[in-house]
């Protein structure tokens, strides 16, 4: 009988889930619309509509115009009722994001502040954000959540960063952190973080592998919707994949490593640590940099085929040098193509649609989608 009661009930809380999330999902529609969108019965679309009124999370919307017969009523949800925080800690920066429940951007902003393991870092840290949420005019009871992405490997439980090159750290427990912010706070491999952002406007069926080209190498690995972190959290350590045998020296100590050919420091470093001088200059088919640029897609192409070799899935090439690649995706495709034995067209190839951000968003949006699953 118990377990009987358990279904029901989880039953009901799908159902819930179902018709918030089809709600967001849409500027304003009908209950009717959302009993033929899922597929259920138009009495329990009433019963979870009104539940949800009664927690504030939809509201009436007003109704059609009639087509003869009786009004429509209308109902959108309020997407202000919840907002996350992104927080994402790099080197030398600190970048913030403010999404809505609806998984829409607010507002954000990125400063210069360069990360070090003591405590006027974390107070400048926890200033910046209690300055962007005053600023964005939000509420402060509506923001609950705080996302933060880092460099870094995390234990299984998320609570330690228990390694992080790029932030010099061998170990740092996250309640350094949540001591400084006053909201609920998780923490997500940047990669992980970013590849969840861009694979939010994606069909979640099949495998997708996201290629983070930044300051350093990283990727993500999602099967079906799902992150796969590996038995010890490592998955998608793409940087540390060995494409020359004794050739350059990475910052990891070993030589040959993916991050020493196709970290987005190989092209800034030679415009004075601008990528934007950089890639302007390819435009301008400046001799130097395009050297630098046609050995870069070498690399990369290579690295993208032995991805698609292993895992048979699309490929996001994403992070600030997959901001700029738009304009040259043909060109690598064209490259890859050559080197797939199966002769694919390389359309499973993408360029991912955030430049410097992607990782706030994705941390901003895990907690608002855990509260989703809640309902």
């Amino acid at each position: 009988m118990k377990k009987e009661l358990t279904s029901t009930l989880q039953i009901k809380q799908n159902n819930r889930r179902k018709v918030l999330r089809y709600i967001l999902s849409h500027h304003a529609i009908s209950r009717q619309e959302i009993a033929q969108g899922l597929g259920i019965s138009t009495p329990t679309v009433l019963q979870n509509v009104n539940e949800l009124m009664q927690m504030g999370l939809v509201r009436d919307a007003g109704q059609y115009e009639s087509t003869g017969g009786r009004k429509a009523g209308i109902v959108a949800a309020n997407a202000d009722a919840v907002y996350s925080v992104g927080i994402e800690i790099t080197r030398n920066h600190i970048g913030m994001v403010l999404v809505d429940l609806g998984g829409s951007l607010v507002c954000e902003t990125r400063e210069n502040c360069a990360y070090r393991n003591h405590a006027p870092y974390y107070h400048r840290l926890g200033a910046i954000a209690e300055h962007f949420t005053q600023q964005s005019g939000i509420p402060c009871e509506r923001i609950r959540y705080a996302g933060i992405s880092v460099p870094g490997i995390l234990d299984p439980e998320k609570t330690a960063i228990t390694d992080s090159h790029v932030l010099g750290l061998s170990y740092l427990d996250c309640t350094v952190f949540q001591k400084i912010l006053p909201w609920q706070c998780s923490f997500e491999n940047d990669a992980n973080a970013a590849g969840y952002a861009e694979l939010r406007d994606l069909p979640a069926e099949g495998t997708m592998i996201y290629l983070s080209l930044s300051n350093s190498v990283g990727g993500a690995i999602y099967q079906n919707g799902i992150l796969v972190p590996g038995s010890e959290e490592r998955g998608g350590e793409f940087g540390h994949m060995r494409m020359v045998p004794e050739g350059k020296l990475c910052y990891c100590g070993q030589k040959g490593c993916l991050d020493a050919y196709c970290s987005a420091l190989r092209l800034s470093e030679k415009t004075n640590g601008s990528l934007e001088q950089f890639f302007d200059g390819v435009d301008r088919e400046i001799p130097e940099l395009m050297t630098v640029w046609r050995d870069y897609l070498y690399w990369l192409s290579y690295a993208v085929i032995n991805l698609r070799m292993i895992f048979d899935g699309k490929i996001i090439l994403g992070g600030y040098v997959g901001g700029y690649l738009a304009p040259y995706l043909d060109s690598l495709r064209a490259q890859v193509q050559k080197l797939d034995p199966f002769g694919h067209t390389g359309d499973y190839l993408f360029c991912g649609k955030y430049r410097q951000l992607a990782s706030a968003y994705g941390a901003a949006l895990r907690p608002l989608d855990q509260y989703l699953e809640s309902i």
